[in-house]
């Protein structure tokens, strides 16, 4: 209950306040990429994500231990999109000119 008497209800009751966030249960990790990520994709396996960069590159996140544990050639450009096969674990990036590479 706030000091004026209002309650909450729904996560929030006063449309100027942010709904609070619960704390318990909640653990975010960060990692921060010298070269930007434009986009990203889940591997098959579920522990793996692939970030396609600037620099051209496929970079491989291992997502338990956030950290990158690859950093792959892909194509000479801006790598903008980046998709996954999962039957065989190929990754298709794509590039600003329509550019697509295949890294196995």
């Amino acid at each position: 209950m706030y000091p004026d008497g209002t309650s909450e209800s729904y996560g929030h009751s006063r449309w100027h306040e942010k709904p609070r966030q619960p704390t318990i249960g909640r653990k975010v990790r960060y990692l921060r990429f010298h070269p930007e990520p434009l986009n990203n994709a889940q591997l098959s396996d579920s522990s793996q994500i692939v970030a396609s960069c600037v620099d051209g590159r496929i970079r491989v996140v291992d997502s338990d231990e956030v950290k990158v544990t690859h950093s792959l050639y892909a194509i000479d450009e801006w790598a903008y999109a980046v998709a996954t096969d999962p039957p065989d674990g190929s990754i298709v990036p794509g590039g600003s000119t329509g550019l697509v590479g295949h890294v196995l």
